[in-house]
């Protein structure tokens, strides 16, 4: 399996609305790596961004 996932396989990853791991990921990293529309968030971005979403969102993070 590849060490890049896009925002939407980030998303079901996390549990989370893609608009919510799109939004969120822009703001943290504004220069990420895109791919046409998609972007591109690597493994071990996962927790930060888990944390980012927690923070802004107000709930916890559930791992599938």
């Amino acid at each position: 399996m590849s060490d890049i996932l896009t925002t939407g396989q980030a998303a079901r990853l996390l549990n989370r609305q893609l608009h919510q791991v799109r939004r969120v990921a822009d703001e943290i990293w504004p220069d990420m790596l895109r791919a046409g529309q998609n972007r591109l968030i690597r493994k071990d971005q996962l927790p930060e961004l888990a944390d980012a979403l927690a923070s802004r969102y107000r709930t916890p993070q559930v791992a599938r």
